[in-house]
């Protein structure tokens, strides 16, 4: 796990001492990726700089920027490719030597022997990586599948760049950012940014399940090895021939057993929900001696779940450490959050995120988590609730259903208090029946902001959602949006900047992408029935603990946010959203804000997500001077 930058210049690097400066700074702003060394490549119009977390071969040889064995390619690499080593032994035999044992250099050697396409298609892993071809005179910016690993890059005058971070242009000469305000009317609905945008203008995230291909005259290729929504499509058509081999059990059993592979110590998160205590039990039931496992609760205890990864731990025998967070904690980190996710980002789970991952650091390098169960296998609580209420709603005609939607909608328009109390609550409800789509409805109902656009000076209208899928349930499209969105641009990015400020890497299994192709070709009854979900991975853990501690309601990692913006909290975020300050700052209209801050001082509706996003902005933006 690293950190990884760099540029492709329009014209010739004539100063290299300049440019070597360069890209040297650009490196070191990403030092918290990658805190065991670092270093770069320069070579007439291309520079490729890397910090590196030493996790597969600690030794030198494991070093990056790295060359290939013909010296054709130049990469600098972020993440792992969990079966570098059945790899390796393919390549063996057709020639390849190692100097190493490094997965960096099977990376190389895999792309000099079967060219890039088949080598990605072959690795099992989270990666981001950019990869200078000398022959060709071409940089490929290449990103793993569900999108675990971040690369952003953009073009700016003297050429194109590319980073694990938005924070390492600002060492570019040439940086000039500009916030993109229609990105920020998506960033408020959402709670996160999606890819392929950030907050900046012309600044872009490579997407999952994608290369870049940029020539040195300044053409640009995009290339899909791997489509989550051709993998769905094809999963839906094979769903009449599903039939339960174990397959699932097998694969994820593989999935743990390679990412447990690592030179550095190793340990795990354990919640004491679902996905984490069967990564754990798969992980214990490997090692003689206990897995490391590491949770995190709160003070109040209708939030603390900590006492149910408490009883897991005990029932596996794993040497278990746990940190209840204080609100004097949390409000102690939130200054932090801006610098270490770049961007306005909204979910309030960063907060033990962050900290746990910290706790974690003390004495291991890499985590096992299991992020993804929810998204893969139908595990979210309101996908009960959208299942009873779509049908509800479907009885109606069409046009009758949305007309009357865009009625209420429109009569909402001109009410004064239409962000606070009952209105605000018949202003979602009336956005639902107006949906002309199954994803614009589940948008409608878990939108922070529903009038986004209005909320933003000069926002725009805000883009619909992707396309559904040509076939499938409500649902079906439901998994793909939020798989799509959701865990790539909310989870994912949560917990690789929170890991990766400390140095800690996190792998997670269930993120595997043979087990995402796998689910989709389960029918949904074998993932869900009614309110119950990831009914595969319930049978595999009751084979593991006992049932009373698999069978409880599901709690996930919420956070008392609602209580601590009318508490401890109240006075800092009052001081964020002060109405004369909006007005100076001029990206936000201070009278919805105010509503909705009153709204939930007293009581008439939980907006705490709503506000978090515009906290985390106010946050954000108060950083956003010395990043520019």
């Amino acid at each position: 796990m690293c950190g990884i930058t760099g540029f492709l210049a329009a014209s010739p690097l004539l100063d290299q001492s300049l440019w070597q400066q360069v890209i040297t700074a650009m490196s070191d702003t990403l030092r918290h990726r990658g805190p065991d060394g670092g270093g770069v490549w320069l070579s007439h119009g291309v520079a490729l700089g890397h910090r590196r977390l030493a996790i597969q071969d600690l030794t030198p040889d494991g070093a990056q920027p790295m060359v290939s064995s013909s010296g054709r390619y130049h990469v600098v690499f972020n993440g792992e490719i969990y079966n570098f080593k059945r790899l390796q032994q393919e390549l063996l035999a057709l020639g390849a030597n190692f100097r190493g044992r490094s997965d960096t250099e099977v990376l190389l050697a895999a792309v000099e022997h079967w060219g890039l396409a088949k080598a990605v298609e072959s690795f099992i892993g989270m990666f981001a990586f950019a990869l200078w071809d000398q022959e060709q005179q071409k940089l490929f910016l290449v990103r793993d599948r569900l999108g675990v690993k971040p690369l952003y890059y953009g073009q700016l005058q003297g050429g194109w760049i590319f980073a694990s971070e938005l924070k390492s242009f600002k060492a570019y000469p040439h940086w000039s950012p500009q916030v993109d305000r229609r990105v920020l009317a998506r960033y408020l609905a959402l709670g996160y940014i999606p890819a392929p945008w950030t907050i900046w203008q012309n600044i872009f995230k490579v997407q999952p399940g994608c290369w870049l291909e940029i020539a040195l005259t300044g053409e640009v290729r995009e290339t899909t090895y791997w489509s989550l929504r051709q993998v769905a499509q094809q999963g839906l058509s094979q769903r009449s021939q599903w039939q339960d081999t174990g397959q699932l059990e097998s694969l994820l059993a593989d999935a743990v057993s390679l990412r447990m592979i690592s030179d550095a110590p190793l340990g795990a998160f354990l919640s004491g929900g679902i996905d984490s205590s069967l990564v754990v039990a798969l992980m214990q039931r490997e090692r003689r001696q206990p897995v490391r496992t590491f949770a995190m609760g709160f003070a109040e205890s209708e939030f603390n779940e900590a006492h149910h990864a408490r009883q897991v731990a005990a029932c596996l025998g794993t040497d278990h450490q746990e940190w209840l967070v204080t609100p004097q904690e949390a409000r102690n980190l939130i200054p932090e959050l801006p610098r270490i996710y770049d961007e306005p980002f909204a979910d309030p789970s960063q907060i033990p995120t962050a900290l746990v991952c910290r706790l974690a650091r003390q004495q291991v390098t890499v985590c096992l988590s299991g992020d993804g169960g929810d998204e893969l296998l139908a595990g979210y609580n309101r996908y009960g609730r959208l299942q009873s209420l779509w049908p509800w709603l479907n009885w109606m005609p069409d046009r009758w259903r949305q007309q009357t939607g865009k009625g209420i909608r429109a009569w909402l328009q001109d009410q004064p208090g239409r962000y606070s109390g009952w209105l605000a609550k018949l202003d979602k409800g009336a956005a639902a029946l107006a949906a002309p789509s199954h994803l614009d409805f589940y948008h409608a109902l878990f939108a922070n902001w529903l009038r986004a656009s209005e909320v933003v000076v000069d926002g725009g209208a805000p883009w619909s959602e992707a396309p559904p899928l040509s076939q499938g349930t409500l649902l079906d499209n439901v998994f793909y949006r939020d798989i799509h969105l959701f865990l790539a641009d909310d989870i994912l990015v949560k917990v690789d900047r929170a890991s990766m400020d400390v140095g800690l890497e996190v792998r997670g299994p269930l993120l595997d992408h043979r087990l995402a192709e796998l689910a989709w070709s389960m029918p949904l009854t074998v993932k869900r029935q009614g309110m119950v979900g990831k009914l595969p991975l319930r049978r595999m853990l009751y084979n593991l603990v006992p049932r009373e501690l698999v069978d409880r309601p599901k709690q996930g990692f919420a956070v008392p946010l609602a209580a601590w913006l009318r508490g401890p909290l109240k006075e800092w975020a009052a001081d964020m959203m002060q109405p004369g300050l909006l007005q100076r700052q001029g990206y936000l209209r201070p009278e919805p804000i105010a509503q909705v801050w009153q709204s939930h001082l007293q009581g008439q509706k939980d907006w705490s997500l709503a506000l978090w996003t515009i906290l985390m902005w106010q946050s954000w933006l108060q950083e956003m001077e010395s990043f520019r």
